[in-house]
């Protein structure tokens, strides 16, 4: 079996569930800045800084929920709220 040949065949073969599971694993930008009920360019700037990670496919933004859920039990969403003087520091 050649090079091309294979990787069609290992695609093919492949349980489509395994993509479902990575996408359901993910959310989008939009989704996160609902979550947290912040601006897009806030998201934006902790991808910068390195405080959040991204992974990146194009024009598509999608952050893992393992790393959503470890950012949010660091405490880091109440803390950039209360640094910059907001009350409450819900999520």
């Amino acid at each position: 079996m050649k090079g091309v040949d294979f990787m069609v065949w290992y695609w093919n073969a492949m349980p489509k569930s395994i993509t479902i599971a990575v996408e359901s694993q993910s959310i989008s930008r939009a989704q996160l800045s609902q979550r947290w009920s912040c601006s897009v360019e806030t998201l934006k700037r902790r991808e910068k800084t390195g405080r959040l990670r991204a992974w990146k496919n194009g024009r598509l933004v999608r952050y893992r929920m393992p790393d959503v859920l470890d950012y949010e039990a660091q405490g880091s969403i109440v803390a950039d709220r209360l640094s910059k003087g907001q009350e409450g520091g819900a999520l």
